[in-house]
């Protein structure tokens, strides 16, 4: 199945630029979620999986630990989307909002927009943090704007949706990134003791 790439390029500038107008059209559209989830922030999570392999790598971690980590990052945060979907349509009540998970989950997907751009800076790893948490700020503005379109969230409790929807997100987001290190680091060391190994071990050594 192919994808078009260039709705998901405009869609993704129209959120960072013009994110009122987006949010407008957003609301009239009907993708399905699972859909929007994998091709939309699929998509995304693969070119952030890309920095952040060469990031890694150039930086000294470790070829085998920077590809499966990239790998293993990119499926968690696509996963994690329709979980944050779940968790914002189960708190919605409290803000007045809707409680459809299909529109919870959209708003999510959409959302997670600046934070997949900011994946692109894991190029330059000193610097990542910083970017990670500007792109986390802006998700949570999206957000402030996209609920009052898609979860008919009145005005007066937007922002406290938002920051109980940004604060969870990054926490969920943070939590399994450094236990998936912390997997991928127990699985490579051996590889890459073996390596070493192979290359330290005198040629024609026991022949």
């Amino acid at each position: 199945m192919s994808i078009n790439l260039r709705p998901i390029l405009e869609r993704v500038l129209e959120l960072l630029v013009n994110p009122v107008q987006a949010w407008r059209d957003i609301s009239s559209e009907h993708d399905p979620p699972s859909r929007l989830v994998w091709q939309y922030v699929g998509l995304l999570a693969v070119v952030d999986a890309a920095c952040l392999f060469l990031g890694n790598a150039l930086s000294g971690r470790g070829f085998w630990f920077s590809l499966l980590y990239a790998i293993v990052v990119a499926l968690a945060f696509v996963a994690l989307v329709p979980v944050q979907g779940m968790l914002v349509a189960a708190v919605a009540s409290q803000f007045e909002s809707s409680t459809s998970q299909d529109q919870a989950t959209r708003l999510a997907a959409y959302c997670a927009t600046p934070i997949c751009a900011s994946g692109i800076v894991a190029l330059a790893p000193d610097l990542f943090p910083l970017a990670f948490l500007a792109g986390f700020v802006y998700s949570g503005y999206l957000f402030r704007l996209g609920c009052t379109e898609m979860l008919d969230t009145p005005e007066a409790r937007a922002t406290k949706f938002a920051v109980v929807a940004t604060v969870s997100w990054m926490v969920m987001v943070l939590v399994a990134a450094s236990v998936l290190s912390r997997i991928v680091a127990l699985v490579t060391v051996p590889t890459a003791l073996i390596s070493d190994l192979a290359k330290s071990y005198p040629r024609g050594a026991g022949t």
